[in-house]
């Protein structure tokens, strides 16, 4: 992994913001390290991103996930997800995946006895606290797991921090940073550039799907059951 210094000074010099060897004043430096951050939150919720969200916490028929600053209170997880893939009840060690309803479809659930085991969960996006909500309610010691994809930066990086991302991660960021930010100093967007952000870019969608078949395959029990094209498509 680079350190975010690394990351911006490379870019700064991919395009033209400095010369080779010239070092990048305070006020570019956060110009790039602000380009840097949201860059990495739009690229959280596509397809590029595979860092895993995943918690385990006692159960409740309510759980919040996130972090409200402003009011200082702080979720049952703190931590706010990119994506929520799954959520999975866990009681006496036995998992049981939850269906994940729409608000209409969990209201319209028939009534059901209270020491049923929970079948369904609505999930709220609100900001800045999600809000799970089960259905029928916990009655019993249990445990829920969230599982998804985290946001690929915390919430204020400074330029001393390291990205904590896979190396090949490392172009496609040095490449992408230089193309977005080059505007904001007055500096084109040249072909050199747009190519080398496109082919870094392909790269990892090219890695992504790669760890997508081999989910795919330890699913299905072998590779004769995957459709590549299909998979393919998913990722453009």
């Amino acid at each position: 992994m680079l350190q975010i210094f690394d990351i911006i000074h490379q870019a700064a010099a991919r395009n033209g913001v400095v010369n080779l060897g010239q070092a990048l004043d305070n006020a570019s430096s956060n110009i790039m390290l602000n380009n840097y951050k949201m860059m990495l939150d739009e690229f959280s919720i596509r397809s590029v991103n595979y860092s895993p969200y995943d918690y385990v916490v006692s159960a409740s028929n309510l759980i919040t996930l996130g972090t409200d600053i402003i009011n200082n209170i702080s979720g049952t997880i703190p931590t706010l997800p990119a994506e929520i893939k799954e959520v999975v009840a866990i009681i006496n060690g036995i998992n049981y995946k939850l269906a994940i309803k729409k608000y209409e479809d969990y209201r319209a659930i028939p009534i059901t006895p209270l020491n049923a085991i929970p079948e369904a969960v609505y999930i709220l996006y609100n900001f800045p606290l999600i809000s799970l909500y089960f259905y029928p309610g916990f009655n019993q010691n249990a445990f829920v797991r969230v599982y998804g994809r985290s946001y690929l930066i915390s919430e204020n990086p400074t330029i001393n921090d390291y990205t904590n991302l896979p190396r090949e991660f490392n172009q496609f960021l040095v490449s992408q940073l230089a193309l977005k930010s080059a505007p904001y100093f007055g500096n084109p967007q040249t072909p050199g550039l747009i190519i080398e952000a496109a082919g870094a870019l392909k790269h990892l969608k090219e890695r992504e799907l790669m760890r997508e078949m081999s989910t795919l395959r330890n699913d299905i029990g072998g590779e004769g059951g995957f459709n590549y094209l299909s998979g393919l498509a998913g990722l453009i």
